[in-house]
């Protein structure tokens, strides 16, 4: 009797599998049309701009059953598709898992972990754990990079370690006067350093002065608000990874060396 629940249960698990594997994607194949087509019909942006300043030809062609069909399909079909597509994934992992989990309960008596909404808080947390580690991928990178630019400029200017930020002799460069400019070939990253601080700053709504533990409630706030798995709106994955990187950016070395910065500016 085991062995046959546990092939039952493997077998659904298969069904399900292939069957949300398939339309995954197929789905995928339809938004990646939709937005390649999309892309080509960028060149006509001027003419919809133009249909703005002429309401008699916009109320027109917006009467037409077919043109509003094309519409739906440019811009509702893929924002609805990836919203599927992140929700069949979802259910994926759910159903698989729990089915495959009560096939090698009959079939090898291991443990099962229960419901089917206890999958789906796994999945979510595994979802989690890799965005965090994507996150931080990404941010030690970006973090290489400025140290290595900051490296280069200082060593170039004989300046020595890298980490000293001390003021220099430069030409000015930008709003930040003679420590942030050019000599020559030499590229001083100063200032985009400050500016890019500022402007992350901005993007989580705080005051370029603010600590780390702020930093951490405010982007928590905002990347619950702007999820792309709780907000539908048009903008919301582009926003979430707007905030993404502004946190990636303001890490504790980073606070650090911005606050060094604006000292030697004072």
């Amino acid at each position: 009797m085991k062995s046959i629940l546990g092939n039952f249960y493997k077998g659904l698990g298969k069904f399900f599998e292939i069957l949300t594997d398939g339309i995954i994607y197929i789905l995928n194949l339809i938004v990646t049309l939709i937005d390649n087509v999309k892309k080509l019909l960028g060149i006509f942006s001027m003419f919809f701009i133009i249909l703005l300043f002429n309401p008699f030809l916009l109320y027109a062609l917006l009467s037409d059953s077919r043109v509003m069909s094309l519409l739906v399909i440019l811009f509702i079909v893929p924002l609805l598709g990836r919203g599927l597509i992140n929700y069949l994934k979802y259910l994926q992992f759910m159903l698989t898992e729990f089915f495959y989990d009560r096939a090698d309960y009959y079939l090898l008596g291991k443990d099962s972990r229960g419901s089917l909404g206890d999958y789906g808080k796994e999945y979510n947390r595994r979802k989690w754990e890799q965005e965090k580690r994507e996150s931080e991928e990404r941010a030690r990178q970006q973090q290489r990079m400025w140290e290595e630019m900051f490296r280069q400029y200082y060593e170039q200017m004989g300046r020595g370690g890298y980490t000293t930020y001390g003021r220099g002799t430069t030409h000015e460069r930008g709003p930040y006067g003679d420590p942030f400019g050019n000599q020559g070939s030499v590229y001083n990253p100063t200032g985009d350093f400050i500016k890019k601080y500022e402007e992350s700053c901005r993007i989580l709504g705080l005051h370029p002065t603010t600590d780390k533990y702020e930093i951490k409630l405010a982007y928590r706030k905002l990347a619950k608000q702007y999820h792309p798995d709780v907000n539908k709106a048009p903008d919301a994955t582009e926003k979430f990874q707007e905030l993404n990187e502004a946190n990636e950016f303001l890490s504790d070395s980073n606070i650090q060396r911005y606050e060094q910065l604006k000292k030697q500016v004072n």
